[in-house]
């Protein structure tokens, strides 16, 4: 395998990251030096970028890829200095996350005062680590111990921060920490903080107001009905955003500290859908409810009944808006039924809400369409943890040292850089591929050794499609050997 190898190469040299990485990097280890821990961390970031794998896997299969000739590692693959080099990454990941924020804002023009910050958790196999601890999973493996990942990138995707927290850490915890590191630590003057709903607490915009910085997040549900209880939510009444389906109106309240502002935004397709699906659980919450009264049940006694009507209601969360009780009923063998109703006012109190989000902000600067416009980039974040846990190969986690463990999610971390690196320039060539689909295509460029009857040896590499070479041209890259 050679030619994703090859350009991913020469990516990482136009972006001069290794002359970067040596002037920042130190290792502590005596058994592995600098230049072999870069060499070796580059080596599995190569492999992760196209054919995810756990470290072992890697090492077996070294002899079936370029990527050690390129990088001119003259010995033999070994497993244990791959290892070591985990640990060296591990133990300089916080110079190297100023280098990669250094290079996507002076090789991509990335604004750095608009950072966006999400949480996500990776399960782990195994339970001899202690930062890996049963906790809210969203990866939906209560069964499995975690660790949770906080990652910082730039508006178009380019992570430039992570953190690898305990598995059992919450989310509006860490972000305090992540703002002051990088208003006193990457010495950012000015930021606009943009996290989603869980973030928002009251002593996390108290933290950031007192470092001076601006903040955009969005407010967490349940404070949402205490904001807009007055509010005629009326799309006639909004103003049209550029987005279609979707308006916002600015919303006044006095419970709101200083300068703090909301923005109100409902999106009136995605209400229908809220209030479709609502109606449809209903449906099924009551239906469940009627069966308990057929004659045919196997509840023998009042207290069964009790029990199983409370099931009902937790089992599907629209079951709050059902109320019940059990009364006499000659008309049923048990002698009694469950008599159950909608308790309207609870259920029109959510039904008008539905389709809404609110924006919380201390930022004058934005209008309500740029407001919108920044919140709405968060979700580059969400697509980077999708990158990285998907086909970066963050899962699963056989490490068993801390240090190894954070070694293989900043891995992960720097290997989306470098796709991000990729994507942009495609993108920008209007190639209409994705870095991952690029490297796909690009892979089926092998190098063949042969060794001529006098003993010669001679490489070739497989004839060039008219698509790699559309890449390769996007890429900037003339020569491939």
């Amino acid at each position: 395998d050679y030619g994703a190898y090859f350009v991913i190469d020469q990516i990482v040299k136009k972006i001069k990251l290794i002359p970067k990485l040596k002037s920042v990097l130190k290792s502590s280890n005596s058994h592995i030096t600098t230049e072999t821990a870069i060499k070796y961390i580059l080596f599995m970031v190569y492999h992760q970028m196209t054919n995810p794998a756990s470290k072992l896997s890697m090492y077996e299969n070294a002899d079936n890829t370029a990527i050690a000739k390129i990088l001119e590692i003259d010995t033999a693959i070994d497993l244990q200095t791959m290892y070591r080099s985990l640990e060296v990454l591990e133990e300089n990941f916080e110079q190297i996350e100023k280098v990669l924020l250094d290079i996507a804002t002076e090789d991509y023009g990335e604004d750095k005062q608009k950072l966006f910050y999400d949480i996500t958790s990776s399960y782990f196999e195994g339970h001899k680590l202690t930062i890996a601890q049963y906790g809210y999973s969203r990866d939906k493996r209560r069964d499995k111990t975690q660790i949770v990942i906080g990652l910082v990138t730039t508006e178009k995707g380019f992570p430039i921060k992570c953190d690898v927290h305990r598995g059992n850490t919450v989310d509006k915890t860490t972000v305090a920490k992540v703002v002051e590191t990088l208003t006193n630590e990457y010495k950012i003057e000015k930021i606009i903080f943009v996290g989603d709903r869980g973030m928002l607490t009251a002593s996390n915009v108290k933290e950031i107001t007192r470092l001076k910085q601006k903040y955009v997040m969005a407010i967490p549900r349940r404070w949402t009905k205490k904001y807009l209880k007055e509010i005629d939510i009326n799309p006639e009444k909004m103003n049209k955003t550029n987005t279609r389906d979707l308006y916002s109106i600015e919303v006044n309240s006095d419970k709101l500290e200083g300068k703090d502002k909301l923005l109100l935004c409902l999106n009136t397709r995605k209400r229908k859908d809220d209030t479709d699906y609502r109606n449809a659980q209903i449906k099924k919450v009551s239906n469940d409810f009627k069966k308990l009264n057929n004659p045919r049940t196997r509840i023998k006694t009042k207290d069964d009944l009790i029990k199983k009507s409370a099931v009902i209601k937790k089992r599907r969360k629209e079951g709050k808006y059902f109320d019940f009780e059990i009364v006499e009923d000659k008309t049923n063998s048990l002698g009694f039924s469950v008599k159950y109703k909608i308790n309207e006012e609870k259920l029109e109190e959510d039904r008008r809400l539905d389709g809404t989000f609110v924006i919380q902000t201390n930022t004058t600067d934005l209008k309500s369409d740029e407001l919108l416009k920044v919140y709405k980039n968060l979700s580059q974040v969400e697509n980077e943890f999708k990158i990285i846990k998907n086909d970066l190969g963050l899962r699963p986690m056989h490490h068993y040292k801390e240090e190894r463990v954070k070694g293989h999610v900043y891995l992960t971390v720097l290997s989306s850089f470098i796709l991000n690196a990729i994507d942009f320039t495609l993108k920008k060539n209007k190639v209409g591929l994705t870095a991952q689909k690029a490297l796909t295509e690009l892979d089926k460029i092998k190098l063949g050794s042969f060794k001529l009857p006098n003993g010669d040896k001679r490489s070739k590499l497989t004839e060039i499609s008219k698509k790699q070479n559309k890449i390769l041209r996007a890429l900037k890259i003339k020569k491939i050997m």
